[in-house]
């Protein structure tokens, strides 16, 4: 099953801002990201809303992941987007 969702960047009227299925994601949101052995771990959304900069992804141990378009992300259960 693929669980990759529709991440998105959009133009607001303070400027841009990542969209989750629909849902903005605000800087300190809590997604879950699947890793490559197909776990799901949670992980916190930061972002300056600078287009040349890339947002990051950080793990609880506070590792940092540069957020790819074709990371598989999904709001955590019980998150309503």
């Amino acid at each position: 099953m693929d669980h990759k969702r529709r991440l998105e960047l959009r133009r607001e009227l303070g400027g841009l801002r990542h969209y989750l299925d629909g849902a903005p994601i605000h800087c300190g949101d809590l997604l879950e990201m699947r890793t490559d052995d197909g776990a799901w771990v949670v992980v916190r959304y930061e972002w300056n809303q600078r287009v040349a900069d890339t947002a990051s992804l950080i793990c609880s141990d506070n590792v940092l992941f540069d957020l790819d378009p074709a990371t598989h992300l999904r709001w955590p259960e019980g998150v309503c987007a």
